[in-house]
């Protein structure tokens, strides 16, 4: 039962709450702080106020808040006395993490549950660097984990700057534009900091504001032409000297266009901004003004209803398609309130839009290990081979020459039939057999990688030969296949009929050989055993020489230009006579290649093994023909051996001034005798 006092101390509380708010009103300069009204897992900024209100039927009781994790009831923080509506409040200031406000009735998870979290707020520049005369400078809102609006106060300690505030929102407003006039006039030069706090949070971020004399304020296009094709991004560069401000005009009534780009340079980078203007797309697109980088921005400085976030439209906006090729005016103007529209212009430059094309497609390949997610359209060029024929398993890799594709150009668009997008890239095989139907794919499966090169005008697609499920299990089949891209009017009507560029490849089963297939005869010592592949160039793998029992060699290989390898290989501690076989490892994918077999041969001479070839027959001859130039005469050797044998031998060796080194004659004679014995070991 409610007595007299109970109530009296309701009255008194409700009346300490409402002073409280008034004094918090009065503080902010008329700005009202922010108040979180709690329901289970409200999130509140650290620094606000919370109010929470008949949780449990609090009505005049004593509420605990204590640390909640886990579902658990942690460690007591504080105890607030609630009114006779069962209503608490108190600041949130110095607490961090998840809370449980509790009654005296509640236990366990009973109760209110809430997190205070810090405000994050950061402006995009915080060294500003300006002149005496300047009567404002912008700040602008970089991140926040705070939605809506919420205000900011600018703050200093320095003579003549009043303290000010702003409205901001990091979706919408994110300017800050700060009144220096009186600052200037009174302190003159010198570094000051102002402070620019969230009113409501403990968010906060100081600036250096650097005021020096009036220097000579400029800005200018670096380039005088500036020139792409139609349907590319174009970047239009501005160079600012004593200022990080400018308006740029681009176009003229000549032309019916003309657009105000007014833009700040956000960082320290030397004060200056690219505009990016995407000539895919029509004016009215929110994409086709834009800014390169996340530091600089757009400044609204105008009232004019035609104002879209710091461009401004005096013709063209409602262009039904994107700009046509020709020249536009572009200049640029700095801020002088003695110039008409307080803005002079200062520099001019031409804007140059020429018509796109489809020029060639031309076909590649690169390894299968050599492409993967982090792989970049700058790394191609040094995994890339121009080449048509490709090793199942590596990637075909396609190149278009076309520009005017790359204000809108992705993955998706390059289906295998022309779409409202207006690209088509399709893969075809050529030759699927007798009364079947071929099979195709398109640019946009997923097994297929683009790459944009928009400064060259060049895009890639790399096809994983083995990953094209929708044609088999296996990926692509062997044989030729034809890739065709198309541009149709349907891309932004930037062609007016269809334009086309094809090319074709070839899939080939993987092989590799070692020596040419045939055996070889190694000295003890250093030994280079070659051999081709068709995989792509780039491809490593690993050669082994392996003597069961006696060693185990290998050595790292990567395929050539040419599609070749060499293996060094040293057999100083292998003995003399030691057979051994020869084989690839780590090839990937299965590799269709033979085995050779060696000998290790204390008369063998040189790095290059010699070769030796086998076949079977019913008897065994061995022919050793040396022939030796010299300058003056010629002089031929041929001596023929047959025995009764299973096994037939044959070496032919052949030395001249300029031929491979180690190769004389008496060479030939000791790979004759390691022959003649190698068969009569093995006839045993």
């Amino acid at each position: 039962m409610t007595n007299a006092k109970d109530k009296l101390r309701s009255v008194f509380l409700s009346a300490l709450l409402v002073m409280s708010v008034v004094a918090g009103v009065t503080a902010s300069a008329g700005s009202a702080a922010a108040v979180a009204n709690l329901s289970d897992d409200t999130i509140v900024f650290q620094g606000e106020t919370i109010v929470a209100q008949n949780s449990g039927n609090w009505n005049g009781d004593t509420v605990q808040l204590y640390t909640y994790e886990d579902n658990s009831v942690g460690t007591y923080v504080d105890q607030y006395e609630a009114n006779g509506s069962g209503e608490i409040s108190f600041s949130s200031d110095g607490l961090e993490g998840k809370y449980i406000l509790q009654g005296p009735d509640q236990s366990g998870s009973s109760g209110t549950q809430f997190q205070v979290v810090p405000q994050t707020f950061s402006l995009k520049k915080t060294n500003v660097s300006t002149t005496t005369d300047t009567n404002h400078v912008n700040l602008t809102l970089d991140k926040t984990n705070r939605a809506g609006n919420f205000s900011v106060s600018i703050n200093s300690t320095a003579d003549g700057f009043t303290n000010q505030t702003a409205t901001v929102n990091r979706d919408n407003q994110t300017n800050i534009n700060v009144s220096i006039g009186s600052l200037a006039d009174t302190a003159g030069t010198g570094n000051y900091t102002l402070t620019v706090d969230v009113t409501d949070t403990s968010a906060s971020e100081d600036v250096n504001l650097e005021l020096t004399e009036p220097g000579s304020v400029n800005a200018y296009f670096p380039q005088s032409v500036i020139s792409d094709e139609r349907g590319d991004v174009i970047d239009i560069p501005v160079e600012m000297e004593n200022t990080d401000t400018a308006n740029v005009t681009i176009g003229s009534s000549d032309v019916n266009f003309v657009a105000d780009v007014h833009v700040q340079d956000g960082d320290d980078d030397g004060s200056n901004a690219t505009i990016q203007l995407n000539t895919a797309l029509n004016p009215s697109n929110d994409s086709f003004i834009t800014l390169e980088g996340s530091s600089d921005s757009f400044v609204t400085t105008t009232t004019n209803d035609n104002d879209s976030n710091g461009v401004v439209y005096r013709a063209g906006e409602n262009l039904s398609s994107p700009l046509a090729s020709g020249n536009y005016e572009l200049s640029v103007a700095i801020e002088d309130t003695n110039a008409n529209g307080n803005w002079r212009a200062v520099n001019v430059a031409t804007l140059s839009i020429s018509q796109r094309s489809t020029d060639t497609a031309q076909s590649w390949i690169a390894p299968d290990s050599a492409i993967t997610g982090d792989t970049t359209v700058s790394d191609l060029p040094g995994v890339v081979t121009d080449r048509d024929n490709v090793a199942s398993g590596d990637y075909a890799v396609v190149q278009v020459k076309a520009s005017g594709l790359y204000g809108d150009l992705n993955k998706s668009q390059l289906s295998s039939s022309v779409s409202s997008d207006g690209l088509k890239l399709s893969f075809v095989e050529q030759n699927p057999g007798p009364n079947s139907d071929p099979v195709s794919f398109s640019g946009n499966n997923d097994a297929v990688r683009l790459f944009e090169d928009a400064e060259n005008n060049t895009f890639y697609t790399a096809v994983d030969t083995d990953a094209v499920d929708e044609v088999s299990e296996n990926g692509l089949t062997t044989g030729e296949w034809n890739a065709t891209f198309t541009v149709t009017p349907e891309f932004h009507s930037l062609v007016s009929e269809n334009e086309t560029v094809s090319t074709t490849f070839t899939v080939e089963d993987r092989s590799a050989e070692i020596n040419g297939g045939n055996d070889v005869v190694v000295p003890v010592g250093s030994a280079n055993i070659t051999g081709t592949t068709n995989l792509a160039p780039g491809t490593e793998f690993t050669v082994q020489a392996k003597a069961g029992g006696s060693f185990l060699k290998s050595a790292s290989v990567e395929v050539g230009s040419d599609g070749g390898f060499s293996a060094p290989l040293n057999f100083s501690d292998a003995n003399n006579g030691t057979e051994f076989t020869v084989s690839l490892r780590n090839t990937g994918a299965s590799v269709d290649y033979d085995t050779i077999s060696g000998t290790v041969s204390a008369d063998a001479e040189g790095d290059q093994p010699t070769t030796t070839t086998t076949s079977s027959n019913n008897t065994t001859t061995e022919e050793t023909t040396t022939t030796t130039e010299e300058t003056t005469e010629e002089t031929t050797e041929e001596t023929t051996t047959t025995t009764e044998e299973t096994t037939t031998e044959e070496t032919t060796t052949t030395s001249s001034d300029g031929g491979i080194p180690g190769f004389g004659v008496s060479v030939a004679l000791v790979a004759l005798v390691a022959a003649a014995l190698l068969a009569l070991r093995r006839s045993n």
